[in-house]
């Protein structure tokens, strides 16, 4: 949701739905069926990223933002040294942060014993 000049996020699970916003010099609200379901500061600068709120994503991508590079490295260590390359060519790809990491992460995933 864009206030004109800067993007905030609403829960997930109103993507795609239509929305109200009431816009004040300091407040953004987001209602859906005249609750309010999101509330941000306003920010008075543009951001080339949006403000994003925790609780708005689902709970299997809040976990992406708890992960670092030290920890992946750290996990492959002992596993072996293919995995120790691979994680760090995930790493090195260029890619955004997410992206990296989620390919880790997948990896890791693969690694783990089922419980």
């Amino acid at each position: 949701m864009s206030d004109g000049r800067n993007k905030y996020s609403v829960p997930y699970n109103l993507i795609g739905e239509k929305v109200d916003i009431r816009v004040t010099k300091t407040i953004v609200e987001v209602y859906f069926h005249g609750s309010r379901v999101a509330s941000h500061r306003r920010l008075q600068t543009k951001q080339r990223e949006p403000l994003m709120k925790l609780e708005h994503m689902p709970q299997e991508h809040q976990r992406y933002l708890t992960y670092n590079e030290d920890d992946f490295k750290t996990w492959a260590m002992p596993v072996g040294l293919m995995t120790e390359k691979t994680v760090q060519h995930f790493l090195d790809s260029g890619k955004t942060p997410e992206q990296e990491y989620n390919a880790c992460a997948s990896l890791k995933e693969l690694g783990d014993p089922v419980t």
